[in-house]
């Protein structure tokens, strides 16, 4: 039977993507595990490789591990459970790629707002999800600064843009684009926020299970309001 004359319109039934794929391709099986599970489980072997490079400095999948440990650490220490939304307004930075695996441990899921969002779209999207903690790129603090009284958040935790740099790089940058930010009991700076956590009772990873969300991404709400998109351990993992 012809695949053209069966199309029904709908993408998510076609998958047209597939024809794009070889058998072996498509007949490997997707690891059940986390995104982060997978990620250990092919470096751990390989601590001194580097993991990420941030304006040229490298840092180790030793480093980045250990890394990830404090900060899902920090987060059970703020009562961050599995299934709870954690807010991202930042991006990419090493603290980041931190959260992001720290959130996938815990089975929590990590909300991605766009920067470029207006005032109203944070608002919703932010409040919609019932998250208590925000993550917020020092550079990207004057976009939300306005409106943090209508946020149901209750601890944003503010990464900076320089810390992970070199050394160099990090005092001239620092310098050029410094931000008064008025830290308190409910802004916190990264390194304080990790300090919440050294106490901590270590807690068993979440277990993997099959459709389990880790990323929300947004719509552009171009034509419409912003629509959460969901993405999946097993969807990233197949990627």
């Amino acid at each position: 039977m012809n695949y053209e004359n069966n199309l029904t319109g709908f993408p998510s039934i076609d998958k047209p993507w597939l024809k794009y794929f070889s058998e072996e391709e498509l007949s490997t099986p997707v690891p059940e595990k986390t995104v982060y599970e997978l990620i250990y489980e092919n470096n751990c072997d390989h601590f001194t490789d580097t993991a990420l490079e941030y304006f040229k400095k490298k840092i180790t999948y030793k480093t980045m591990f250990e890394k990830i440990e404090l900060t899902k650490a920090a987060l059970i220490a703020n009562r961050v459970k599995k299934s709870d939304n954690v807010i991202m307004f930042t991006s990419s930075s090493p603290e980041l790629v931190y959260s992001l695996f720290a959130i996938c441990r815990i089975g929590a899921v990590a909300n991605m707002i766009n920067p470029i969002f207006t005032h109203e779209q944070i608002i919703d999207r932010v409040n919609e999800t019932d998250a208590e903690i925000m993550f917020v790129l020092d550079q990207l603090f004057d976009r939300i600064q306005p409106i943090l009284p209508k946020l149901c958040i209750k601890k944003i935790v503010i990464i900076s843009a320089f810390d992970e740099m070199p050394a160099v790089t990090k005092m001239v940058a620092s310098v050029k684009a410094k931000k008064h930010i008025p830290y308190s009991d409910k802004i916190v700076r990264w390194r304080t926020f990790i300090s919440e956590g050294k106490n901590t009772n270590k807690t068993t990873d979440a277990m993997y299970e099959n459709d389990m969300p880790l990323v929300m991404v947004n719509s552009s709400g171009t034509t419409n309001r912003p629509k959460g998109i969901v993405l999946t351990n097993k969807g990233i993992n197949s990627t």
